[in-house]
């Protein structure tokens, strides 16, 4: 009988010692998020409201074109592939904006590769992250609307792209005020 109140003692000593190194194990590991938590709070981008006006915005536009559009893309989306033909087209036809695609996360070689095999000119194509940070995209494919107001940049719009459809609509109604466009019409579906 006293073996076992002994080992029942033993036991009890020996899962609170266990404890006490696991909450010592566990505050570690939180000391640790703590102090890295700064570095990754840097990387994340500034949000930018539509309207907003965005300063020193490296575009490379003539005085005489008022709007830009900004194709947000990257080599490795597939969605992306499926809007060149449409994004090329209403390049080619319109005077009215300046169009570039912009890959923003790809590095120069990617770019050239994969704009010789979709036939992307080279003065269409911008391969700047700093535009990317700067007009907050989180996602590609998608389109920006910037309109110049004197030296700087008001941007008008900025939407994730699903499909061609979607982006002939929002480049066909580029005259169009971008609180003035709805819901149903931003995806393409005209009622």
């Amino acid at each position: 009988m006293a073996w076992l109140v002994l080992s029942s003692v033993l036991l009890a000593i020996f899962v609170l010692a266990l404890s006490l190194v696991t909450f010592s194990l566990a505050r570690q590991i939180g000391v640790l998020h703590e102090r890295t938590q700064p570095v990754a709070s840097e990387l994340r981008t500034v949000a930018v409201e539509e309207g907003a006006m965005l300063e020193k915005l490296d575009v490379p536009a003539h005085q005489s074109v008022e709007t830009v559009s900004l194709l947000f893309v990257t080599t490795s989306c597939p969605v992306c592939r499926m809007l060149h033909a449409t994004f090329s087209e209403a390049n080619q036809h319109s005077g009215a904006f300046a169009a570039y695609w912009v890959f923003a996360r790809d590095t120069l070689e990617a770019v050239t590769a994969y704009a010789i095999e979709h036939g992307i000119p080279t003065a269409g194509r911008l391969v700047k992250p700093s535009l990317a940070d700067q007009c907050a995209i989180t996602s590609a494919p998608t389109l920006v609307r910037l309109q110049r107001d004197g030296q700087r940049w008001r941007l008008l719009f900025r939407r994730t792209i699903v499909s061609s459809q979607q982006l002939q609509t929002l480049l066909n109604g580029y005259e169009l005020d971008a609180d003035a466009v709805g819901p149903d019409y931003r995806l393409g579906v005209r009622a």
